[in-house]
């Protein structure tokens, strides 16, 4: 996507949920850790609340005291959207590094905003051999689908932890060496967007540009090959042409049709190997 139609997806996520925009909504743990594991939060992301007119606030803000800040104003405080601090060098760097080049949609994506939002909760037609349960996001809990739903092809949601871009913290998801999925991206070219329903994988393939979710042993994030990987994992339910459909999901703008994305896969990989 374009830096325009990127601020749009999020621009219209926001207005579809106005909660979202609000700091209280970012899934702190018991001490007001972001449980995304953001290290630091850019200021800027909260100075446009005028309640904080008054605030000498610092550049940078650990979770803990965004979070202490949030509740000092009663939970009130709300972030708005940031042009990524990421640079053209970072990504030239981080591709040298390990040996890969980024895909053209994922690249933009670095290079467009820092958005605050990290859980998500997309959606899916709900299909017997793949999903029987839905994620209930104000309880945070899934629930398994009735018959009766199923017969009915009730639309479902899954529970996406989505690891993007939050200034100052840039590439931190996929450079950080203590990320036990790091390694994939020298190794592999693998690079890990995140986590479906807290069991399945997300990676970003650079080498063909699809997205595609994976259920995997543990011995497998030591694959030194992509045949070791596959070989050691089993595909997930879900799987996206580029990164762009994944977004496009992500951010409610489509519905995840499971046979759909079969008969699309099968075609993908058809033309892929082709063109070899």
């Amino acid at each position: 996507m374009t830096k325009q139609s990127l601020l749009k997806l999020y621009e219209d996520y926001l207005q579809q949920n106005p909660e979202k925009e609000y700091v209280r909504n970012l899934n702190f743990d018991e001490r007001g850790r972001d449980e995304s594991s953001y290290e630091l939060i850019d200021s800027a992301q909260i100075q446009g609340n005028q309640i904080l007119r008054d605030e000498n606030l610092p550049r940078h803000l650990t979770t803990e005291q965004l979070y202490r800040l949030d509740e000092k104003y009663n939970h009130e405080l709300k972030w708005k959207i940031l042009e990524s601090d990421v640079t053209e060098e970072q990504i030239e760097i981080f591709e040298q590094e390990n040996d890969i080049t980024l895909p053209e949609q994922f690249r933009a994506f670095i290079l467009g905003y820092s958005f605050l939002q990290w859980r998500f909760a997309p959606k899916c037609v709900a299909f017997e051999e793949f999903l029987r349960i839905s994620y209930d996001e104000e309880r945070d809990a899934h629930r398994v689908l009735t018959d009766k739903e199923m017969e009915q092809g009730l639309v479902a949601n899954v529970l996406v932890d989505f690891y993007g871009i939050c200034n100052p913290n840039g590439l931190q998801h996929y450079t950080d060496e203590g990320w036990e999925s790091a390694d994939l991206v020298e190794s592999i070219g693998l690079i890990h967007l995140g986590v479906i329903n807290r069991e399945e994988w997300l990676f970003l393939d650079c080498e063909t540009g699809e997205v595609q979710s994976w259920q995997h042993d543990e011995i497998a994030l030591e694959a030194e090959s992509k045949e070791e990987f596959e070989e050691e994992s089993e595909m997930g339910y879900f799987w996206f042409k580029d990164f762009d459909a994944f977004l496009k999901w992500l951010y409610g703008i489509t519905v995840y049709d499971f046979k759909k994305g079969l008969e699309e896969r099968e075609e993908f990989y058809q033309s892929y190997h082709q063109g070899e």
